[in-house]
């Protein structure tokens, strides 16, 4: 798709587009982006993002040949696509923020900055993790009886209905989150029942669905995952096959790029007053964490989402460090009354995942997978 004698144009100024730009102008791509460019037709002479001047669409007259990479929000997209189409431009290059492109380049990226700064292979489960064909195929392990992996997707009475058809497989178990916050009932499996915490669901998101697995589920599964019912683990048997045969202790999907770095985009998105809680918590409950989260601070990347399959007894070991470490943040934090802000225990709880992955890297095998966005 990306051809480095080629130059390219990428649609987008804000955040998105400054990943992106990140991403590809860097190892491996090292593409030619010529420009940002976005609709304002008033654009300042002389704008600049790290040395690539941002010009307005209408100024593309002449060069309406250059690919065009769309990197925006998901709520841009289609304005955008329609407004390219217009002007005669066809077929640009989407790598909207959920977009399973997107993942997938960011995954590129990422795996040349483990390999060098963090000194860690990188393996990606879609592609054998390097090891081959898997010497167990999935339709052996007896799935029928006690089954060795189950995904759980967290899904909640406020969801969008999903434009595309999205078939649950053999290995997927849907739990309804924040069900002690409603009298519907949309999954056989609730975060209710038990052990839970559902009631904070708004604050802990699908995190009140990892504490209900924590407590509750079976300890017949060799692997436990997390996913939402937008956001899905590309799988399938073989790749479980893979995964079985590996022994690998963690599976996550590709990380979220932030640039400057994950503190100040977390900053700059967030309470920055509840990261420096959270800093606390980690001082005051497990100091010898706090290096790793200066390491992830600094980081281009996070791990997102709360996803993961992990085997059953290293998600225990990790929900024992991270519950007690939420619980002092919702006690120290103030509330409020923005509902995305209140979500608050759900963003802390993914770069805190990315925090005691780094930690651990020397005793825990780590590898990726594909995601895909379900519209």
């Amino acid at each position: 798709m990306f051809d480095t004698n080629k130059r390219y144009f990428i649609y987008g100024a804000g955040d998105v587009a400054r990943e992106v730009l990140y991403c590809l102008r860097g190892e491996p791509r090292n593409l030619k982006i010529e420009a940002l460019m976005v609709s304002d037709a008033h654009v300042e002479k002389g704008t600049e993002i790290d040395g690539i001047p941002v010009i307005s669409f209408d100024d593309l007259e002449d060069s309406k040949d250059v690919p065009i990479i769309v990197a925006v929000l998901e709520q841009y997209r289609d304005a955008i696509c329609t407004k390219l189409n217009r002007a005669g431009i066809q077929n640009p290059i989407l790598m909207t923020f959920e977009s399973d492109l997107w993942c997938e380049e960011r995954g590129k990226s990422y795996a040349l900055y483990r390999q060098e700064f963090e000194k860690q292979p990188y393996m990606l489960l879609q592609d054998g993790m390097g090891n081959g064909k898997a010497k167990t195929g999935y339709c052996e392990l007896g799935m029928g009886r006690k089954e060795p992996l189950i995904i759980y997707i967290a899904k909640s009475h406020m969801d969008k209905p999903l434009k595309e058809h999205v078939k649950n497989r053999e290995w997927e178990k849907e739990i309804q989150v924040g069900a002690a916050l409603t009298k519907l009932r949309i999954a056989d499996a609730t975060d209710c029942s038990g052990d839970q915490i559902s009631e904070k669901n708004r604050q802990y998101c699908e995190l009140t669905a990892l504490y209900w697995i924590w407590k509750n589920a079976s300890a017949e599964y060799k692997y436990v995952g997390l996913c939402h019912y937008r956001r899905r683990f590309v799988l399938n048997k073989e790749d479980i096959g893979n995964l079985l045969d590996s022994g690998a202790d963690v599976v996550v999907t590709n990380l979220v790029v932030n640039v400057p770095n994950v503190l100040a985009m977390y900053g700059k998105n967030h309470m920055l007053n509840d990261w420096e809680i959270m800093r606390d918590g980690i001082r005051k409950q497990c100091c010898e964490y706090l290096e790793s989260l200066a390491y992830v601070e600094a980081s281009h990347y996070y791990i997102p989402y709360n996803m993961f399959i992990m085997r059953k007894d290293v998600m225990d070991q990790y929900c024992e460090w991270l519950f007690p470490i939420l619980k002092y943040c919702e006690t120290m934090c103030q509330p409020r009354e923005d509902a995305y802000q209140n979500r608050y225990i759900g963003f802390l709880g993914e770069r805190l995942m990315t925090v005691y992955l780094y930690h651990n890297r020397e005793t825990l095998q780590i590898i990726f997978s594909k995601k895909h966005f379900c519209e």
